[in-house]
């Protein structure tokens, strides 16, 4: 019975590191969402563009592993937002008086270019994050990887961080004064431009940073970023476009659902269930789960 529960709580554990990776991913589509209403379909590869600048940070900074690791998520962090920002200079911002379908054939455009920059420079080939935290931690009688630790309690601190920012700052509640309107931020003096700007750099760094602490788990390779961006966006439409609270609880359903069904079913099936879980949601509430109906005239 013991063994059983064991069992259950590392499924549990394992479920709620994903989610939170998952949701730290969702939260930047959710966040450029709500400031340009678009969809941003190349968000995953700036996940995986700052997985393979935590890589390339880890080995330059040598064998030391708690230096390699830090230099990892930094290089990570930093690399992520940078390409969210030129992101938006180079392709959104002058897409902005077109119509969203425009900026929707423009981030699928953007996220193969980057997907073909990753393989073309870094191979095919499965490259390996070294963490200082790979060893187990025996909680009673529970053995839980310290990696996993180390995620569910930084991705906790990021999120609180994250509402912190957006509710308690300045720059925070122009954030969200932008994302509820555009035209009436300007009229009150907000430089609606800068901060869509700094809206690209932190949903970037979100992705950076999740990348960079799950990696030692689930390696770095070129197509990690579109097969992480479709979820982020089921987890979107799940928990409610432009709605942060329903992007994070979003995804701890996801990766709940999914580690509960591999862990006691059948591991090739987890996608599908999961997806088909989503169906059912925006069948029953088809606006998501925090959404809002829009009212029919």
């Amino acid at each position: 019975m013991m063994i059983e529960i064991n069992y259950f709580i590392n499924v549990l554990i394992g479920g709620l590191v994903v989610g939170f990776i998952y949701a730290l991913t969702a939260l930047g589509i959710t966040i450029i969402y709500g400031i340009l209403q678009i969809p941003d379909f190349s968000h995953g590869n700036r996940y995986m563009l700052g997985a393979y600048a935590g890589f390339l940070a880890a080995s330059i900074a040598g064998n030391m592993l708690e230096i390699s690791y830090i230099a990892a998520i930094l290089a990570a962090v930093a690399v992520s937002a940078l390409v969210g920002v030129l992101s938006y200079l180079l392709v959104y911002r002058r897409l902005l008086d077109a119509p969203h379908i425009t900026s929707f054939i423009a981030a699928i455009g953007l996220l193969m270019l980057l997907e073909g920059f990753a393989l073309a420079v870094f191979g095919p080939r499965y490259q390996h994050i070294h963490t200082p935290f790979d060893y187990m931690v025996l909680v009673g009688a529970l053995r839980i990887s310290a990696q996993r630790l180390v995620i569910l309690l930084s991705s906790i601190a990021t999120i609180a961080f994250l509402f912190y920012f957006l509710k308690r700052t300045i720059t925070g509640i122009a954030l969200e004064a932008v994302a509820q309107s555009p035209i009436g931020a300007r009229l009150v003096g907000i430089n609606t431009d800068k901060i869509t700007l700094i809206a690209f750099a932190i949903a970037g760094a979100l992705a950076g940073f999740a990348a960079a602490l799950i990696a030692p788990i689930t390696l770095v390779y070129p197509i990690m970023g579109a097969e992480l961006n479709l979820k982020a966006f089921v987890i979107c439409v799940v928990g409610g476009l432009g709605n942060i609270p329903g992007a994070i609880a979003g995804g701890l359903v996801l990766g709940i659902v999914e580690s509960i069904y591999g862990g006691y079913f059948d591991i090739r099936w987890k996608n599908l269930v999961a997806f088909g879980i989503l169906v059912a949601i925006l069948i029953l509430k088809p606006e998501g789960l925090f959404g809002k109906k829009e009212r029919r005239a």
